[in-house]
């Protein structure tokens, strides 16, 4: 089985995050750890498809002035 990739801090407030699964169907997203953050990541339908989708940031650069 390969190993899946690390799953990132929470874009939004830095946080841990864990992987999640629905008990209605098999989706998976990933999800921040702090309740008063609620970031969610979007629906996947594998583990590694819902960390990629989490994973991916746009990178922020900043702008000469």
């Amino acid at each position: 089985m390969p190993k899946m990739k690390p799953i990132k801090a929470c874009p939004f407030c830095g946080h841990d995050a864990v992987i999640e699964e629905t008990w209605i169907a098999d989706y998976f997203w990933v999800q921040c750890q702090f309740k008063q953050c609620h970031g969610t990541g979007p629906y996947r339908k594998t583990r590694e498809g819902a960390i990629a989708a989490w994973n991916s940031r746009v990178e922020i650069r900043e702008v000469e002035k």
